[in-house]
C-alpha cells in the first residue's frame, strides 16, 4: 500500500485527528494549545504541501481571530452546534453519511453498512457514543484502524476494507465540505473539511479489491 503524500502511519494519524476535530466541540484547553503553538498535531505534517498549507493556516487564523482562547472556544462551539448537531439552517452540513445519500433521512443504508463493517471486524460503538455508525468521526476512526492494521500485520489484508470505506467517504464528503464552506462563518471547519477531501484523494492503494 502506498500513499502519495505520507507514510501509512502518518496518514492514519491525520485521519485520527480529523475524526477528533469533527467528533466533538473543542474544549478551552485544546483551543488554548492551538493559540500557543499555532499549529495542529498530526495534520501539521501536511504543511509541506501547498494545497493543505493554505487551509491549515486559515484554520489557525480563524481561531486566533477571536482574540483569546475563551472567546474562540465560545465561537467555535456555537458554530459546531449549528453545523454538525442539526441546529443550523441546512442538513447538508451534518457529518453523517445518511444525510448525504438518497432522501437524506438518517439511519438509512449507510448506517446499516457501517454497523455490519464494525461487526465484521469485531468492533462496536461504546455505550456513551451518541452518534450513528455512519457519523464522519466513526468512519474516519475506522479508516484509521484499517490503515494501521494493514501497515502493521503482514498476514492481514485490510486493503479491500480500506478501499471500500475510502470510496464511501470520497463519495459524500465533497458535498459535505462544500456545504460547510458555505455555512461556516469562521472558516475553521470549512478549512478542515477541504483538507479531509484532499487527504482522501491522496490515498493510493497498490491493489483495490472491494
Amino acid at each position: 500500500m502506498k500513499f502519495k503524500s505520507a507514510d501509512p502511519f502518518q496518514s492514519a494519524d491525520c485521519f485520527a485527528e480529523l475524526a477528533r476535530l469533527f467528533g466533538a466541540p473543542l474544549d478551552e484547553v485544546e483551543i488554548a494549545a492551538l493559540f500557543e503553538r499555532g499549529r495542529f498535531d498530526a495534520l501539521q505534517a501536511l504543511d509541506c504541501d501547498p494545497r493543505h498549507a493554505v487551509d491549515l493556516r486559515a484554520a489557525i487564523a480563524a481561531v486566533k481571530s477571536a482574540g483569546d482562547a475563551a472567546a474562540a472556544t465560545s465561537r467555535l462551539n456555537s458554530v459546531f452546534c449549528r453545523l454538525f448537531l442539526g441546529l443550523g439552517p441546512t442538513p447538508e452540513t451534518l457529518p453523517i453519511e445518511s444525510a448525504h445519500r438518497g432522501e437524506g433521512r438518517l439511519f438509512q443504508e449507510p448506517a446499516a453498512v457501517m454497523s455490519e463493517m464494525l461487526t465484521a471486524h469485531g468492533l462496536c460503538l461504546t455505550e456513551n457514543c451518541a452518534e450513528p455508525p455512519d457519523h464522519l468521526a466513526v468512519e474516519l476512526s475506522l479508516l484509521e484502524q484499517f490503515i494501521r492494521l494493514e501497515a502493521s500485520l503482514v498476514d492481514l489484508d485490510e486493503r479491500p476494507a480500506i478501499a471500500s470505506l475510502r470510496r464511501r467517504l470520497a463519495e459524500w464528503t465533497p458535498g459535505f465540505a462544500e456545504a460547510v464552506t458555505l455555512h461556516d462563518p469562521t472558516g475553521f471547519y470549512a478549512a478542515l473539511a477541504r483538507i479531509l477531501v484532499r487527504l482522501l484523494d491522496d490515498v493510493a492503494l497498490d491493489t483495490v479489491s472491494a
